[in-house]
C-alpha cells in the first residue's frame, strides 16, 4: 500500500508523468530569449531539438509572441535556408520536402 501511495504521489509531482520535452524545453528557453536577442537565432537550438514541425508548432504554441507574428513553418523554413548550422536539422528535412 505505501508503495502505491509513493507511486501515486510520485506521478503527481512530476505533471503526472509529461515531463517536458527537449523541444518544449528549448522553445521554452528561446521563448524567453527572443526580446534580448536576435529572435531568429534563438530559436536554433529549438529547431534542432524539435523532430518534427508539429512538434515545433505545438511548442510555440504556448508563447504567441515568440515568433513575432511569423507562422511556423516560414520561420522555420527561412531559417533552415539561412542558417547552415543547423540545415541538416529533422524538421529542416522536413519543410525542405
Amino acid at each position: 500500500m505505501r508503495l502505491l501511495v509513493a507511486l501515486i504521489l510520485a506521478v503527481a509531482a512530476t505533471g503526472c508523468g509529461d515531463a517536458r520535452s527537449p523541444c518544449k524545453a528549448a522553445v521554452s528557453e528561446a521563448a524567453e530569449l527572443a526580446n534580448t536577442q536576435d529572435a531568429a537565432s534563438v530559436f536554433d537550438d529549438a529547431i534542432d531539438a524539435c523532430a518534427s514541425l508539429e512538434e515545433f508548432e505545438t511548442a510555440v504554441e504556448q508563447f504567441p509572441d515568440a515568433l513575432d507574428g511569423v507562422d511556423a513553418l516560414t520561420f522555420i523554413a527561412d531559417r533552415c535556408a539561412s542558417e547552415p548550422a543547423i540545415a541538416d536539422a529533422a524538421i529542416c528535412t522536413e519543410v525542405s520536402q
